[in-house]
């Protein structure tokens, strides 16, 4: 029974996976969901959550500071409630871009084991154009069942703000080619 669960457990993570980062390959559907791997924390959704509108950049800066700190690139646990629920997430990933808050989260939350990953906030500003900028580090191990490494990724994103204060683009930017990621 218990070799019957492993292979049923390593077939869903690896089907997350799949799905997270081959979206192209599937229905629109698969990407709709939120297994949560044994271990883990549950995802965090956008349903129902208030948007907190009208924020400084400043304000945001320091809610997507604890979001670094809660690890959310490894997690995927940010704090929805400042970014629109179309917020587009572009990057070199190839399979970016993706549009709205939900899918990214469903996508995020399964791809990197938090117990032997990290992302590092290395720093963070507000920019000349009133928008969020950070530099961080990230690296660790894919979930999947054979764990892959991989190499430290260094890059910056930028978090453009909306007329309403809400993050409505999270943009990525790697210091290394996609081939070597």
């Amino acid at each position: 029974r218990r070799r019957a669960q492993d292979v049923v457990d390593s077939s869903a993570i690896v089907l997350r996976f799949l799905v997270a980062r081959h979206k192209t390959l599937f229905p629109a559907w698969a990407m709709e969901l939120t297994l949560t791997p044994p271990g883990s924390l549950p995802l965090l959704s956008s349903a129902g959550s208030e948007k907190l509108t009208g924020l400084s950049p400043t304000s945001v800066l320091s809610v997507v500071e604890g979001d670094w700190e809660r690890q959310y690139y490894v997690t995927g646990h940010l704090t929805p409630s400042i970014y629109s629920d179309s917020c587009l997430f572009t990057g070199p990933d190839p399979d970016l871009p993706v549009r709205g808050l939900r899918k990214y989260l469903a996508a995020s939350s399964h791809l990197f084991d938090p117990k032997t990953s990290s992302s590092v906030l290395t720093s963070s500003r507000v920019t000349e154009g009133g928008d969020v900028e950070v530099d961080w580090r990230l690296e660790g191990n894919l979930r999947l069942p054979w764990r892959p490494e991989i190499p430290t990724i260094e890059g910056t994103t930028l978090y453009v703000l909306g007329g309403d204060g809400l993050v409505e683009e999270h943009r990525e930017v790697w210091k290394i080619g996609v081939a070597d990621a």
